[in-house]
């Protein structure tokens, strides 16, 4: 009888043991997945931060790069309106100089038929 009681002892105390080493196992299984998950979560946040915080650069580049583009087009519209506005009134003086030489034309030529 006292021997099947120190076996019964034994091998419950080994179920014990292995219950015990079983449980161990699956926390530490269980803590190792969540350190993965953690850290495979952390990766793909910086990751996306990483991507949005590019986006928004990107559009202020954008951004900036139209200004830039506006105020070249506003400089050189007022630069050709001013070179143009230069030409009409140079064009208006060589039609005035135009008829002024024709009018000393027509009345030398006249001059020269009356005499």
């Amino acid at each position: 009888l006292r021997i099947q009681a120190q076996w019964r002892a034994s091998k419950a105390r080994a179920e014990a043991s292995e219950r015990r080493d079983a449980k161990r196992r699956h926390v530490h299984r269980w803590r190792n997945a969540r350190f993965v998950q953690a850290a495979t979560r952390g990766y793909w946040g910086r990751k996306r931060a990483a991507a949005v915080l590019r986006e928004k650069r990107d559009a202020e580049k954008h951004r900036m790069a139209t200004k830039i583009q506006a105020a070249w087009r506003a400089a050189r519209a007022r630069y050709l309106a001013t070179i143009q506005a230069s030409l009409e009134a140079l064009r208006a003086q060589e039609k005035i100089a135009v008829v002024r030489i024709q009018a000393a034309a027509r009345a030398l030529f006249g001059r020269r038929e009356a005499a």
